[in-house]
Order: C-alpha cells, then structure tokens, then sequence
C-alpha cells in the first residue's frame, strides 16, 4: 500500500458537512512538514552554551507534546496502540530533537546558525518570562489531562 493512501485510510478528520458525511484530509504530508521545520527551527535557533539548550529543548518538547496529546485526545489524528502511552513520546521527542541537535551541529556550519543569546534568555528579559510561562502552563495543563484521564 502507497504512503498517502496508508495515511489517506488512517488519518480523518472527524468533521461533518452539512450532508453528514465524514470530511477525509490526507494530511501525512502536513504533519511531516511541521515536525520538520519545528525541527529545523529548533537547530537553527538553539543557544550556542549546553546548560541554556537543554532549557530550551525542553519547552520544545512541552510545546510538541502539547499538540500530540491535544491531537491525541480531540481528533482521530493520533491513537495510541498498545504499550505506548505519553511518557513514551514524551522520551522520544527528548531523543528525537537532541539527535537531530547533534546532527545539525554536525551538519550546518556555526555561521548559518542563529543560536540565542544568554541575554535573550536571562532572568528578567522576555525569553525567560516566555519560557517559564510555557513550561508552567504545559506542566500544569499536564495535571489536569491526567486528572481527566484517571477520572
């Protein structure tokens, strides 16, 4: 079976028109694009020092997981088989955007790269309230997924 169409029977949208029929999007190609260039995005724009990367991987990954569980949980786009659950993506969108981050270190020259500064993310200035704000939101809205979920 063809890519697409494996994505094209797997992948609805559960959306109605007015005739009540199922609308069906192939959208496999839109969610490799956008893991893509959130990837890309993440390399490009990294901060150059290790202590600040991991800070901001770690939104990234808040950010991603925020999508997947809404996806997860309020559309037919993700379904979880069994065995796999959100702390497994959890862990793999850890590996998956450091690998890649060690990859384009490897691969983009440092010239091409537009790292972050530490002003940008230090106590006081935007980047840190923006941090923060998104890794307590995530964690929180975490929480109550989990409370929905044991419910």
């Amino acid at each position: 079976m063809e890519y697409s169409q494996y994505f094209k029977q797997i992948i609805c949208v559960g959306l109605k028109d007015d005739g009540n029929k199922g609308i069906e999007m192939n959208i496999g190609w839109n969610i490799e694009t956008y893991i893509t260039i959130y990837v890309l995005l993440g390399v490009r724009y990294s901060p150059a020092e290790w202590h600040r990367k991991i800070f901001f991987y770690w939104v990234m990954v808040h950010i991603g997981m925020f999508g997947e569980v809404l996806a997860e949980s309020r559309t037919q786009l993700i379904k979880y088989l069994s065995g796999w659950d959100v702390w497994d993506s959890y862990t793999w969108w850890w590996i998956y955007l450091l690998v890649f981050e060690w990859i384009g270190g490897l691969i983009i020259p440092p010239d091409k790269r537009k790292p972050l500064t530490k002003d940008a993310l230090s106590f006081g200035r935007i980047g840190w309230f923006i941090m923060h704000f998104i890794l307590i939101v995530t964690i929180f809205l975490a929480g109550v997924y989990t409370g929905m979920a044991l419910k």
